[in-house]
């Protein structure tokens, strides 16, 4: 049976059967970020957080734990990402509980004072956190620089303090609406699945339009230093990205890409990690990796050096598919749907299946896309270290690496980084 995509009470639901005993479900609204004004930065992580609790707290199941583990659910969560939120379920037990949760989310919300002010103490703390933790400092730069007009969402703390019930109801009532949310499960029996769903999702009228600018901002190659003092050897990430495509294919070749690099350099980077990520915005890899502050311009050279002569041949190529498909078994086994949500909110009309997506995958075209996409003239370098080392020196490389003559120093402006990463 083919996945398929349908409406239930205005809904979308996308069905994507599944011949395991495990089973998911999710609901996923697309709005996000986009929707919040200066003054409500940080309602969707909070909405998002409220709801998934207050509804247990509506059916008086105050404890959480024990309440999942008694209707076999494996896990549940809730998240916001860029322009949407979601919530998830995974089970293995009887669906219909799943199905009930999610829809009282949905179309039922309970908005209570004191659930308000203990998620809103709990994300304080957490932003704290994160201003000390220096990796995720370092992810907040990617961010601010590929996407400014998001950077308002990197801390959601700094307004949480005037959102009162009342403000998250009317947020909820203007943007969480039938024609941004979306259904999505993995289970083995449509029928069952779209029977309990006209039970227990509400028909609501349509909201606000939703708002999906496109907000990529082409980088300039340049390098960003972060002192750390505590440490002996650098952190350097290189990131390498584009405008996203809303091409199926482009989305498998990233992911192809990391693969590929991480073969390639694994033997010459010290803790090395090639990482992807794809959002309805831009499609990013960084390559991250340690070594003594004196190696880092040898290091990126012989980065450079293995991107440029990349031109994977007939036997390699066979290879790496042939180790995706043996992949595909353990992700399904898992029920992983981060491909799945990708597909859907860039607008795909057709769900096709990975496995028939890598089989037609072409040789040709990942070499030209690996070219395009691997290109030092868009390059940001985020280098960690106690001192800066010679940021002049790792500008200049960079800079001669993307073909771009390297400005005189009496040229270059000062910038501050330290308040570019607070705000």
């Amino acid at each position: 049976m083919n996945s398929t995509i349908s409406a239930v009470n205005g809904y979308k639901l996308v069905f994507i059967p599944h011949k395991g005993g495990e089973y998911l479900v999710e609901a996923v609204c697309s709005h996000g970020y986009d929707a919040e004004t200066p003054m409500l930065t940080g309602i969707t992580e909070l909405l998002s957080r409220v709801l998934l609790r207050s509804s247990f707290m509506q059916r008086g199941n105050n404890n959480l734990e024990h309440s999942l583990k008694s209707h076999g659910i494996i896990e549940m969560k809730s998240g916001v990402r860029e322009h949407f939120t979601w919530y998830y379920i995974r089970g293995d037990e009887d669906i219909n509980y799943a199905l009930e949760y999610i829809s009282s989310i949905i179309t039922n919300p309970l908005i209570t004072q004191d659930c308000v002010r203990a998620h809103i103490d709990a994300i304080k703390i957490e932003a704290v956190q994160r201003k000390n933790n220096s990796v995720i400092q370092m992810q907040n730069i990617v961010t601010k620089t590929l996407t400014p007009s998001l950077a308002k969402s990197i801390d959601p703390a700094t307004r949480l303090d005037s959102i009162d019930p009342t403000k998250l109801l009317n947020f909820y009532n203007k943007w969480y609406t039938p024609d941004k949310i979306s259904i999505i499960v993995y289970a083995r029996n449509t029928g069952n699945v779209k029977r309990h769903l006209r039970k227990y999702l509400k028909k609501k009228n349509p909201g606000m339009p939703c708002i999906k600018s496109v907000i990529y901002k082409q980088p300039r190659p340049h390098v960003i230093h972060l002192p750390h003092m505590e440490m002996v050897k650098s952190r350097v990430w290189l990131v390498f990205s584009k405008a996203f495509s809303n091409s199926t294919y482009n989305t498998f070749y990233v992911k192809l890409s990391t693969r590929v690099l991480r073969s390639y350099l694994k033997s010459i980077l010290e803790n090395m990690e090639c990482e992807d990520s794809i959002t309805p915005y831009c499609e990013t890899v960084t390559l991250k990796f340690t070594c003594f502050s004196e190696k880092v311009t040898e290091m990126i050279q012989a980065v450079y050096d293995i991107i440029q002569k990349m031109n994977i041949s007939q036997t390699e190529w066979i290879d790496q598919k042939r180790k995706m498909l043996q992949d595909l078994p353990k992700r399904k086994q898992i029920i992983q749907r981060n491909w799945r949500l990708m597909e859907h909110y860039t607008n795909h009309n057709d769900i096709v299946d990975e496995d028939v997506i890598i089989k037609n995958m072409n040789r040709t075209e990942f070499n030209s896309f690996f070219s395009v996409f691997f290109n030092f003239s868009n390059i940001i370098l985020l280098h960690q270290a106690p001192s800066k080392l010679s940021d002049r020196k790792l500008l200049s490389k960079v800079k001669v690496l993307a073909g771009t003559p390297s400005p005189q120093a009496s040229q270059r402006k000062k910038f501050s980084w330290k308040k570019f990463i607070l705000g």
